[in-house]
């Protein structure tokens, strides 16, 4: 951690690491209003905390998180959608275990997810 006084705002700066020791995000805090904004290994700017108003914000200044998020949008770990969601393309390929039949539809819900009626016998 190295604290740092530049012009007219007092910092604190903190360097987040890999187990191996390589850096992946900085972290600068705003001594006076407690603001933090993080920044990946390179330099680039990824997002901040607002402790005013509890809430994280990314890059393009749009709500990520209640509370304090910034170490997980600095890693590049926490998207715009929020907590758990998938920001990059997903491909849905196709299994190639079991051949499906090109008559055959595929469900859109499976089966399971109906609860099964009870018998009237």
């Amino acid at each position: 951690m190295k604290n740092t006084i530049g012009p007219n705002k007092p910092t604190k700066t903190e360097t987040i690491r890999k187990m191996d020791g390589k850096p992946i995000a900085t972290i600068r805090t705003n001594t006076e209003t407690g603001e933090q904004r993080g920044y990946d290994n390179i330099g680039n700017y990824k997002g901040k905390f607002d402790p005013k108003r509890n809430t994280t914000y990314d890059g393009k200044n749009r709500p990520v998180a209640k509370g304090n998020g910034l170490l997980g949008v600095a890693t590049n770990s926490l998207c715009h959608k929020g907590m758990g969601a998938v920001c990059h393309p997903v491909a849905v390929l196709e299994s190639s275990y079991r051949r499906q039949a090109a008559y055959r539809p595929v469900p859109a819900v499976p089966s399971s997810y109906y609860p099964r009626a009870r018998s009237r016998w």
